[in-house]
């Protein structure tokens, strides 16, 4: 199974480990689920857990980051041609690579901020999708 996980998911994810976001992120960890990924989305995820608020240790986030690179499939990006505008373009990176990678689903925690998709997915009904 191929997903596009939304920054905002990650950061939850660590931040509450026991939280519905951690465990969507357990399947990746767990080579489970292959997470999708171009490196506009790889500099988002770098730039936004490296920010000083969220303290995380930097050690465990260039594993984290590591390990997506080396696991995670890597795509071009950009070359999706859609009629949607985004009100965020920072939105747009996730949609087009989840487009582009044939992704079972973009999850995030603002699904608001994208058009309406059966495949784009809160974090708790992705779980529920799996079992």
């Amino acid at each position: 199974m191929r997903i596009v996980l939304d920054t905002n998911v990650l950061v939850s994810g660590l931040l509450s480990p026991y939280g519905v976001s951690a465990k969507a992120l357990s399947y990746i960890i767990t080579k489970e689920i292959e997470i999708c990924f171009d490196m506009r989305i790889f500099g988002e995820y770098k730039s936004v857990l490296y920010r000083d608020k969220f303290k995380f240790n930097k050690k465990h986030i260039n594993t984290l980051l590591n390990y997506i690179r080396e696991y995670g499939i890597l795509l071009p990006g950009g070359y999706i041609e859609q009629e949607i505008t985004f009100r965020d373009k920072n939105d747009l990176p996730f949609w087009e690579i989840a487009i582009e990678a044939k992704a079972d689903y973009l999850i995030t925690g603002n699904k608001k901020h994208y058009p309406r998709r059966k495949w784009i997915v809160s974090p708790d009904e992705f779980l529920r999708k799996l079992s």
